[in-house]
């Protein structure tokens, strides 16, 4: 035990507080002498001036092979000091360093007692724990990782460009200085955004691209936000393709005062206010700067970034989500024209010859299937023009819609379907009353309901039943219930089986008279198109053999 010591714990590893000076002393150099192949020491300040019994005892450590190495803050007063003292020691700066100095070797850790520069007149800590001493060697390689190399701080002190926490620059010249030093200084990353194009191209005159395209030709990540034209597209094009240069669009700041910000190695931001966006020379649109390397000023400025880099990014992703399916629209619509006037055109051939065949055939069997013929072949044709109005009505953009008058719409609908089917006396009890929001597609959903009440009820009498009644529909995720009117059409068809009505809304219903779309064009226009609701049920519960009830939901004015 040194002289002047007190051990903290006793056995096989030790922890003693050492105290007397001359004790430190002779602790500090027998620490120097016992490392075998490393000395690592985190000094807060070392002074321009160091005594020559440690200087020696580090050249010997280093003459045995070990290897030392010293982190500090290196400033002017001692950036010569630092500089000789690399030839024995490799040292790294790491700035704004407070609190006790100390030590660590392959099985010793030493600690000054003090804050500040390390004097012997101050108690030492020594320990020999291996818990302690692996800790403070982990701290130690964290703290050199992030180190600056002493090559690198001494030029920044010589060039005079040494940051400081916080100031507010004025002069334009110093700004632009400051502006350019940043993006040249960068080692890891940049961050930059640009308000304006004016802005992009103001900086560019000024030589900030290049600065930025050398940085990355040293593997120095730069992302920018940009509000882009197509000259500043060009520009960047080029410089993505060659330089490693990550941009995202954004849109142009519509107010008067705009910023420039940059941020480098996440340790330091400058924003510039343009007094004049307008102007196209760097001095005369500079308003003011401040740089900062305060840690949640910096921050703060990372995070203001990030958010617009996602925001675009989102943009971007939506915008050729968009993009994509208005290509595959156009491509299925062009698809469809080809094939619904392909098809009507086949329907046409086969049904001209089918009926030159019925004037020259007329014996009873033949007229049968070519009457067979014919009604698939109008079949065809009526199926082919319900699939072209479904699919215009479910690729539908921007549908205005207004008061539509429910009686108007229902009664035009039952005289069209009287007119499809002259053999069918139809009779409505019951009648509408009242406007909704929709438009003249609404006669649609009509049509079709009546339409299915015809098909499915045998004979020639067909009767259905009308009500009408105020009720309520779900809002969005905040906003109230919306009116509507809830309108009941029943018939007394065959009805639909309960394993049926889940799907009976879909395309191609296989189950279903006729073509299966007329329930699918329901559907389609109440819930996609007008915001409603449309639902089936058994007109006498739980007996669908007796007809069917078709619900409709439509929004109210």
């Amino acid at each position: 035990m040194q002289s002047g010591a007190t051990a903290l714990n006793p056995g096989r590893d030790t922890t003693e507080v050492i105290q007397s000076q001359q004790g430190v002393m002779e602790s500090v150099l027998s620490f120097f002498a016992r490392a075998r192949d490393r000395l690592d020491m985190c000094v807060s300040y070392v002074g321009p001036r160091s005594g020559t019994e440690f200087v020696n005892a580090l050249q010997g450590a280093r003459k045995r092979g070990v290897k030392t190495r010293l982190i500090t803050e290196v400033s002017r007063d001692n950036a010569g000091a630092m500089q000789a003292a690399s030839g024995y020691m490799e040292v790294r700066h790491v700035g704004g360093l407070r609190g006790n100095s100390w030590a660590v070797s392959d099985s010793e850790y030493l600690s000054s007692l003090a804050v500040g520069e390390f004097r012997a007149s101050h108690p030492l800590i020594r320990s020999t724990a291996n818990p302690l001493v692996a800790e403070h060697q982990s701290i130690f390689d964290a703290l050199w990782e992030r180190g600056e190399a002493l090559a690198e701080r001494t030029a920044v002190l010589r060039s005079g460009s040494e940051l400081p926490e916080m100031e507010i620059v004025r002069e334009p010249a110093r700004a632009k200085e400051m502006y350019l030093s940043l993006a040249a200084g960068a080692r890891t990353e940049i961050l930059l955004i640009f308000p304006t194009p004016a802005a992009f191209r103001r900086d560019e005159r000024i030589g900030l691209v290049r600065a930025l395209e050398e940085r990355t030709s040293k593997g120095v990540s730069v992302r920018l936000l940009v509000p882009v034209d197509r000259e500043i597209l060009a520009r960047l094009s080029r410089s993505a393709s060659s330089r490693g240069i990550a941009y995202r669009p954004t849109h142009p700041a519509e107010a008067r005062d705009t910023v420039t910000v940059i941020v480098v190695d996440r340790s330091a931001s400058l924003t510039i206010d343009e007094r004049d966006p307008s102007e196209q020379e760097f001095e005369k649109a500079f308003g003011s700067a401040i740089i900062t390397t305060k840690e949640p000023r910096v921050r703060q400025s990372i995070r203001m970034f990030d958010r617009v880099w996602r925001e675009t990014e989102l943009r971007q992703a939506e915008k050729a989500a968009r993009e994509s399916e208005e290509v595959s629209r156009k491509r299925a619509e062009l698809m469809q024209d080809i094939l619904t006037h392909d098809i009507r055109n086949f329907n046409q051939v086969a049904r001209l010859n089918a009926e030159l065949l019925g004037d020259r055939l007329k014996d009873r069997e033949t007229s049968e299937r070519i009457s067979a013929i014919l009604r698939a072949v109008d079949g065809s044709t009526r199926l082919i023009e319900r699939a072209k109005k479904l699919g215009s009505i479910m690729a539908a953009r921007g549908v205005e819609l207004s008061p539509t008058s429910l009686k108007g719409s229902f009664d035009r609908s039952v005289v069209l379907v009287k007119k499809g089917n002259p053999d069918v006396a139809l009779r409505v009890d019951g009648r509408l009353s009242g406007q909704v929001l929709a438009d003249e597609l609404l006669d649609e959903v009509f049509v079709n309901v009546i339409s299915n009440a015809v098909k499915y009820t045998e004979g020639s009498r067909v009767s259905i039943a009308l009500s009408q009644e105020p009720d309520s529909l779900p809002g969005n995720s905040e906003g109230p219930r919306r009116r509507c009117w809830k309108v009941s059409i029943s018939d007394r068809g065959k009805g639909i089986p309960d394993s049926h009505k889940p799907s009976v809304f879909r395309r191609y219903l296989e189950t279903a008279k006729g073509s299966g779309l007329g329930l699918s064009i329901v559907h389609a226009l109440v819930t996609d198109r007008y915001g409603g609701r449309v639902a089936v049920k058994d007109r006498v519960a739980d007996d669908f053999s007796k007809g069917t009830t078709v619900e409709i939901w439509l929004p109210r004015p």
